[in-house]
Parts: C-alpha cells; structure tokens; sequence
C-alpha cells in the first residue's frame, strides 16, 4: 500500500500472483468479471469493508487481513470520494482485466487477476496516465493562427491552448520572449496568469469545504475570534462566499506596497484583514458586486489559519499537486538578467529594467492574482473545471463545482469566475482575465460545447487584452472548423 505523488492511494496485491491462475473460461470474459467487481464496487460505496474481500482467495486474505484492507480502503474513499462510473472491462487475458473507475475526485485504474473459481487473486490501484501535453514546438494551426494577431498587435508574444474535457487538442505560440532579442517562446515557456488565480483560490477553498475544514458560510470573525472585536460591526458577517464573489463590500486593494514593508508574508496578509475589516464596508454584504483583490488576499489568510500552512504550500499540496501541475511558481517568471521565459512588457510593448520572481505584484497579493506556470499546466487545471462544469467526474465533487460556478447572490461572478451567455458556447460559459500590468491571460470555458479556450499575452495592456481576445475568438473558429471538418 503507497501513497503516490497524485495523493491518490494504489496497491499492487500481490504482484507476483498476477499471472497465476490463467485458465480461459467459456463464459464471456467481461462478464465474468463485472460479476466480481460491481458487488465490490458497491461494497467500496457502502463502506463494507468487509465485503470488499469477500471476494479474495486465501492468499489474498493473509497478504491483506482485514485491517490492513479496512485502513487502505478508508484511505481510498478519503483522497478519491466514491465510485461513481466503471467502465466497461478491458481485457488483458482471460484472467486479466482493467477497469476504468470513475471516482468523485479521481478517475484511477482498477486491474484485478482472479483464478479459476472466480477468487480475486491479484488487485490494483492506480492513477491513470497525465493529460497529453503539446509538442516542443507546438501545433502549427494554433501557431499559423496566433502569428497574424502578435503582428497586427505587435505584442512581443502570444501562447494559445485549445482543450476538451478529454485534455489538450491544440497548443501553439507565437512571438518572442522579449521584445527585440528575437529569442522564440516555446510551448513550453511559464507564463504569468494575474487574477486567473482568483479560480485556482477558489477550488482550494472548494477543497477544504469537502475536508470540513471550512464552510462556505465560515466567517471571518468565526477563524479569527481573537481579531472580531476590530472588526467594524457590518463586517463581522462577511463569510467566505462573500469574499469568493466580491461581495463583501471591501476596496479593492490597500497600499500593497506599504504592507509589504514589514513582517513575513503570512503576517502581511492577516494585517491586510485587520486593515480591510476595521472600515465599514462600502455596502452591505451579499448587496452590491464590487471586485477586490483585497477579499481574495483575506481568503489567503483565511486559508493559512486552518490549514496551519501558507497558502502557497496549501495550494501545491492540495490542488496543484493531485492535478500533476509541475510548473507552478508564484511571482513573476525566469532566472533574473536571463531571457529564459517570456519577459513581461508594459504599456506599449516595453520591456521591463528586470525579469525575475521579484518583478511582481507584492507576494502578499497572490492568493490574488500572482500564479505562473507553463500553459499545458494551465490546461490541466481549466480541463479539471471543465469536466466538473459538464457534470463528469472531476477532482473535486459535482456539488462543489456547481458552488464556484455559480453566481450566489445573482449577476454574473460565481467564485473566481465570470459566468454569461454566449451563443458560440450553447448557452452559459465560464470566462477570467488576468493581468499584473506586463502580462496579460485570458480563458473562456464553454461546458455544453465541451471546450476552452487559453490565451497569454507577455504584455500588460489594453493593447494586449484586444491582442488576447481577438486570438480567443480565432481559436473558437478553429476548433469549430475542425470539428465540423474533422
């Protein structure tokens, strides 16, 4: 029994049983094995572990006794939730099969071996394989695609990603790290991705929530009772969904910089909540839509209080991580004097004096908006919101992607998301920017169309977002020629 790098448990029991026993059978195959394991799946939903192994040969059971088995298993259905499609059996040999298992938060293989009388002799746990990521030099369609809008926009360079709920279709850039050394971006190059870290903020809190470490309802008065008595009397009910939606009432920023001048970033964000909560709040909570970095930063303070953690460890560890996302940094991107990823350009397309993590927002702002990473990364976070946006099995459970993705005081923001009607999309699409002032990103989601859109710009203008959106639309068309030409 192991804990992988996924999070997700897996077990190989015993391997060198799993050729045993290969005795072909005149029943078919795949339904000698469903009539296995759909009494053990139910057995797994119903938490009977017992009946889990009702099914295990002697071997099986004095390699896995019941202890053993229960604590695996407790494990399973704590990090991955409960079986809720098994595909059909592929079968390896007439003794052999895999499943597909669809579990609430994990889509895992199950491999399991049985011998002659139907006795389960060999069973397996296992993540199934990453997401397929793009070619070093990425797709010339997206590329050929990308290459008219940079020119026309002479920004220094744009990257675009087009996905479905099954991964990366196409992927392409075009342009150059920086602007006049005429060193090429490539695939895959980190870029900076600005308030599209609104979303990833709030899937952790998504998390959470189904750790019953917070409640959408939590308040901050409920995590910080030793700081309530500061707190202006209207603000002592501003809860998490307030924040998560920008209707809490807050500004939307503080002097960053002057925050950042004392203390270790932890302590900058709770002195941002002490400074937020003190005023009265511009209007009542859950009344008025009024964006603010400021409630994002108090959600990151929120967020370190009850996990014991910083936020940026807490969410490596409990998003980046189980969505295998390698690429993540926070803060601006490349080694400082190198042109070794896209070099952020300001107003104009002009580069700025320096590159590095430090050419940012203040760090105390990235439960805000300060995540970078390589776009197929990007990729595997937006196809994780698609798949929980169409109701298919996902890392986090249906109920909590309907919470982020739905506006809960009316309008049209969820939590960290834009939500609106698009008719290209089938109705309602998901939709964020993004932008640190040299950088730019923009994604769209469409979930009954079963596609999204990525784009990042290494400018931080108006000029670039025009750039962004004219290359979301031209990559809209191409994956519907595509798929109307296939």
């Amino acid at each position: 029994m192991t804990a992988n790098r996924l999070g997700f448990l897996f077990c190989t029991i015993p391997l060198s049983l799993l050729a045993a026993g290969a005795v072909a059978r005149e029943e078919d195959v795949g339904q000698r094995f469903e009539k296995v394991v759909q009494p053990m799946v139910r057995a797994i939903n119903a938490e009977d572990y017992a009946g889990i192994s009702q099914d295990f040969d002697k071997v099986m059971l004095d390699a896995l006794p019941l202890e053993k088995s229960t604590l695996f298993f407790k494990n399973l259905i704590r990090d991955c939730g409960k079986i809720v499609k098994l595909d059909a059996a592929r079968v390896v040999s007439p003794d052999e099969a895999i499943f597909v298992a669809h579990f609430e938060r994990a889509v895992l293989d199950v491999r399991i071996v049985l011998d002659k009388s139907n006795k389960i002799i060999g069973l397996g746990f296992s993540p199934q394989a990453p997401l397929e990521v793009c070619h070093v030099d990425g797709d010339r369609v997206v590329s050929d695609a990308l290459k008219p809008i940079r020119q026309e926009y002479r920004v220094p360079a744009i990257a675009g990603v087009i996905l479905t709920s099954k991964g990366v279709e196409n992927c392409g850039v075009a342009g150059s790290r920086k602007s006049g050394t005429g060193i090429p971006v490539t695939v895959n190059d980190k870029w900076h991705l600005g308030s599209d870290t609104k979303a990833m903020t709030a899937a952790l809190v998504g998390r959470l929530v189904e750790q019953r470490l917070l409640r959408w309802d939590t308040t901050v008065a409920d995590v910080f009772p030793e700081l309530a008595s500061t707190f202006h009397p209207k603000a002592k009910g501003i809860t998490i969904l307030h924040l998560l939606s920008h209707r809490a009432g807050l500004p939307e920023n503080l002097n960053w910089v002057s925050l950042s001048d004392h203390g270790t970033v932890q302590e900058q964000r709770v002195q941002a909540l002490k400074q937020g909560l003190a005023e009265n709040p511009k209007s009542n909570p859950g009344d008025k839509f009024q964006y603010s970095n400021l409630g994002y930063v108090i959600v990151g303070a929120i967020i370190e209080k009850v996990t014991g953690l910083s936020w940026e460890n807490a969410i490596q560890d409990k998003v980046f991580k189980p969505l295998e996302m390698k690429s993540v940094g926070f803060g601006g991107t490349g080694t400082p004097g190198q042109i070794d990823q896209p070099w952020g350009h300001s107003v104009g397309g002009r580069p700025t004096s320096a590159n590095g993590p430090s050419v940012d927002l203040p760090q105390v702002m990235a439960p805000a908006g300060c995540v970078h990473c390589a776009i197929q990364d990007w990729a595997r976070f937006v196809t994780d919101q698609l798949r929980g946006a169409r109701g298919e099995p996902a890392f986090l459970k249906q109920s909590t992607y309907q919470m982020l993705h739905t506006p809960p005081y009316g309008g049209d923001y969820g939590l960290g998301w834009g939500v609106t009607e698009r008719s290209w999309g089938g109705g309602t699409v998901l939709h964020h920017t993004g932008c640190n002032a040299t950088n730019y990103a923009n994604v769209w989601l469409a979930p009954k169309m079963d596609f999204a859109i990525l784009v990042c710009v290494n400018q931080g203008d108006d000029t670039a977002f025009r750039a962004s959106d004219d290359a979301v639309v031209a990559l809209i068309k191409l994956h519907v020629s595509k798929k109307n030409h296939p």
